[in-house]
């Protein structure tokens, strides 16, 4: 008698989530593949030419795995895409650079700048495309939550290769080509590890190999053989709470968002990843008490869609299963490290707030200027916190507002929403806000991400030259910075 770690109950769930997330996505306008449901069946030894998809979800804290898919039919394919294919990871190789970047004494609040700076080569100067923001320089918070490519080489420059190779080969995801585009995981790995590698931030740096058989019995009730488990360290419990931080805000407000307009509620943090040409889409995904990974394509690595990003193609189906392995589940967030602290910075220089960095002119989405704060509550391993005061947003005296008004003096110039780093506000979610929650209070901390504040109302002529003076504001304001 052989005994697994799996949920038959979740299993199923899984297997028929796989299967109806992939005919969701072979009805989208534009899929210009033959569906499953019309191919011919299938003989001994052909190779399924239909879209395909794995899934793994394990107990980070155990390595146990609770549900694993490795195709849509069996029966017609009997190769385990979540064990045995290695693909390119895409942007969900991302963490890990960043990790070693924390272990190396970076914070979320580190600003990577000189984003327009090509990388150099053997081959030449390289600058990686990048869709996701136009910014010139951007916190490490705010590279993550974007994916900017720009920034994950640039952060790769400035760490240093070998240090993230060492650290792919201490979250088990092999050993990357020691080449700058490792940074936008041009390496091959399988499901099973990525995921496994995500469990160690959910378990505060330990990476657990994962385990599908606890014990084997004989006919008598003897046991032949029980799984003792394997795990190391491969970051600091520091270092797991920062990128758990950093990575909620992914889901709440960054490449991950369908997961809350699908209703998909408990804290969370993850990353998406698609590779060039669109050839695989990946979600690792995870809650303090199970991690899930996704990933979606073909065995012969083909467009899998026009546009085909991962947060579209993969979230839907990593939201639905979690909704059904974390049913009843309350809300929880992680512990704080006692070496962690929490203090108010600016979002754009990533130091203490000035006067200014509470009241800064920027673009938002819809092309409209409006009041915003930059001031937002961050984590910081003790003593790499900042010591000096923002110099980009320095108060504006009596004189300069005045002389601003009348046409005199240096305007300011609104702030782009991508130099801002302000999380997109987003509609239509399921009553979570897509923007990052503060995590400055006890109860913000359980959904994890940081403080986005919303923007002020447009400000008349007298509170120009004057502040924010409307009665009750000083006190508030006050009080938010005390916060």
């Amino acid at each position: 008698r052989v005994f697994t770690t799996l949920d038959p109950a979740l299993q199923q769930d899984a297997e028929k989530l796989v299967e109806k997330s992939l005919a969701d996505i072979e009805r989208r306008p534009g899929y210009r593949y033959v569906p499953r449901a019309k191919q011919p069946a299938m003989k001994e030894g052909d190779v399924a030419s239909y879209l395909q998809a794995a899934l793994v979800a394990m107990d980070p804290s155990t390595g146990a795995v609770r549900a694993m898919v490795g195709g849509r039919d069996f029966n017609e394919s009997r190769f385990n895409r979540a064990v045995q294919a290695k693909r390119q990871a895409g942007s969900a190789f991302k963490p890990f650079v960043y990790a070693a970047a924390l272990e190396a004494g970076y914070s979320p609040a580190s600003v990577i700048s000189n984003l327009n700076d090509p990388i150099a080569t053997p081959q030449g100067g390289w600058l990686p495309e990048d869709e996701h923001s136009s910014a010139s320089s951007m916190t490490i918070r705010a590279a993550l939550r974007t994916s900017s490519n720009r920034a994950a080489v640039q952060m790769l420059n400035t760490v240093g290769i070998p240090k993230a190779v060492s650290y792919a080969q201490k979250l088990n995801v092999g050993t990357p080509p020691s080449v700058p585009s490792l940074a936008l995981g041009a390496s091959e790995v399988t499901l099973l590890s990525l995921t496994a590698a995500y469990g160690a931030f959910a378990d505060e740096g330990i990476v657990r190999q994962p385990v599908l058989i606890r014990r084997v019995e004989d006919s008598d009730g003897q046991v032949l053989y029980t799984e003792q488990g394997k795990s190391h360290r491969a970051v600091t419990p520091s270092t797991a709470f920062l990128m758990s931080s950093m990575l909620a805000d992914v889901v709440n407000a960054g490449t991950a968002y369908r997961a809350r307009q699908m209703g998909f509620t408990l804290p969370a943090a993850g990353k998406t990843g698609t590779t060039n040409d669109y050839l695989d889409a990946w979600f690792i995904g995870y809650t303090p008490t199970v991690v899930t990974g996704v990933w979606v394509g073909f065995d012969q690595p083909a467009t899998i869609i026009s546009n085909g990003y991962a947060g579209e193609l993969a979230v839907p189906l990593w939201a639905g299963f979690m909704k059904a392995a974390t049913k009843g589940n309350k809300a929880a967030w992680f512990d704080r490290p006692p070496n962690v602290v929490g203090l108010n910075v600016c979002r754009v220089s990533g130091k203490l707030p000035n006067e200014g960095c509470n009241d800064v002119e920027v673009i938002n989405r819809d092309g409209a200027t409006e009041s915003r704060s930059m001031i937002y509550t961050e984590y910081f391993v003790s003593g790499t916190q900042p010591t000096t005061i923002c110099p980009l947003h320095t108060a504006t005296s009596l004189m300069d507002k005045l002389a601003g008004l009348f046409g005199g003096g240096k305007p300011e110039v609104p702030l782009p929403p991508e130099q801002a780093g302000l999380p997109p506000e987003r509609a239509g979610t399921s009553g979570v806000p897509d923007r990052p929650a503060s995590a400055g209070a006890p109860a913000d901390e359980i959904r994890g991400g940081t403080t986005a504040e919303p923007p002020a109302k447009k400000r008349g002529f007298w509170s120009k030259v004057f502040g924010k003076g409307d009665k009750g504001d000083k006190g508030d304001n006050k009080k938010k910075s005390d916060e």
